[in-house]
């Protein structure tokens, strides 16, 4: 590669009415090397007319851009490939100070970016290139959600590498779109009565207590295996525990096992106090009868652990439990229906969205609704509608 020069002003010209600039600029070659080449001519704006530039204003419109031009030219770090970045910097600084669950999940979508563009400059990867890369996921037949994810790492990334001057210009995943033909995946709708019903008679203990508290607190597996003695408040009087208050006959959310292993919540959101119902109280008064304030509440059964009192391991007991019961009554059982199951039936009974959206412990109720399955509460007010219709022209009939 030529070596870099200091570009004072570029080539300002004028042709066919407007004034345009050219200069040098790095580009990758076929065979992914860096080579020197002119620019395309940048429009900078018409030199003929009553909305003309005059020379004076297009040279500086001319210095701004060649600033920017020079900076990115002359940066070492701008030259670092996004493999490089990834893996020295994005995943040492920003994802290690993430929970398990989070450095899991960046892990997981940044292993295709590496995969993909590992090997080109942080600075020349551009928007078409990104969305050429999610059209060819989406014929390898990647689900519109997981492109969206893979989408949003790769614009986090460069959003990192601003903050930490490692690159100018237009985030190259920035109003990338997702593939009209990506597959859409299964929508998770929460269960209905009588599912749930079914798959809590079929459910051992402790699962089988997950899963009514679950539904009734809208917690989701991770939290509920999470839960120790200590963040129980089963008595009459308020207590506190850390510093956060916990009212009478209720629970604080505030750790999450994931992968056996024990973190903080999701976000500061999904630390709340939830209230426990009557029936589960006494449940639970019983489950947590002489244990230490650190047990977990909800213990892994015998069968299923040989170590002395662990957390519920909710993949383990997705794939020995919940899958062979989901097979026996013909539908999918997860952890997951669980938070949806809560989100609909709150919907139905018309509680206030603030309300819904503080127990689920999301940051606005558009998030909550993303979980809710409001077909049913729809069919009522459809049958409403009728009934006061065809109630009106039987009366104009009679």
């Amino acid at each position: 590669m030529a070596r870099r020069r200091w570009q004072t002003q570029g080539h300002l010209y004028k042709e066919r009415g407007y004034w345009k600039l050219r200069y040098r600029e790095d580009v990758l070659d076929e065979n992914g090397k860096l080579q020197r080449k002119r620019s395309k001519p940048q429009y900078l704006g018409p030199s003929e007319g009553p909305a003309a530039l005059t020379e004076k204003q297009a040279k500086a419109m001319r210095d701004k851009i060649m600033a920017k031009v020079n900076i990115d030219s002359h940066q070492p770090q701008s030259l670092i490939t996004v493999g490089a970045f990834i893996e020295q910097r994005f995943m040492k600084d920003h994802v290690a100070a993430l929970t398990f669950a989070g450095q899991e999940h960046y892990r997981n979508m940044l292993r295709h970016v590496i995969d993909a563009f590992g090997d080109v400059p942080l600075r020349d990867l551009r928007k078409h290139h990104v969305q050429r890369f999610l059209l060819m996921k989406a014929e390898y037949g990647l689900s519109s959600g997981y492109l969206r994810q893979i989408r949003n790492s790769i614009h986090t990334v460069y959003q990192y590498a601003e903050d930490c001057e490692f690159f100018t210009g237009r985030n190259p995943a920035h109003r990338v779109k997702i593939p009209a033909t990506a597959r859409r995946p299964d929508p998770i709708d929460g269960y209905s009565l009588q599912e749930f019903r079914a798959v809590v008679a079929e459910l051992p203990s402790p699962i089988q207590e997950m899963f009514l508290l679950g539904a009734e607190t809208s917690m989701h597996g991770a939290e509920l295996a999470g839960l120790r003695v200590c963040h129980l408040n089963l008595g009459d009087e308020p207590r506190s525990h850390k510093g956060t208050k916990i009212p009478p006959r209720s629970l604080f959310v505030c750790e999450n096992v994931y992968r056996n292993r024990r973190g903080p919540t999701k976000n500061q959101y999904r630390r709340r106090t939830l209230p426990i119902p009557p029936a589960m109280h006494a449940r639970l008064s019983e489950m947590v009868q002489d244990r230490e304030p650190d047990d977990p509440v909800f213990v892994m059964p015998k069968m299923m652990s040989r170590a002395r009192k662990p957390p519920v391991d909710t993949h383990n007991a997705c794939n020995r439990i919940l899958g062979p019961i989901g097979k026996k009554l013909g539908f999918r059982v997860t952890w997951q229906r669980i938070r949806h199951t809560n989100a609909t039936w709150t919907s139905e009974m018309l509680a206030d969205d603030n309300d819904r959206a503080a127990m689920m412990g999301h940051w606005s109720t558009a998030m909550t609704e993303r979980y809710t399955n409001d077909f049913e509460r729809k069919r009522r007010l459809a049958e409403a509608i009728e009934q006061k219709v065809m109630g009106e022209a039987s009366g104009a009939v009679n």
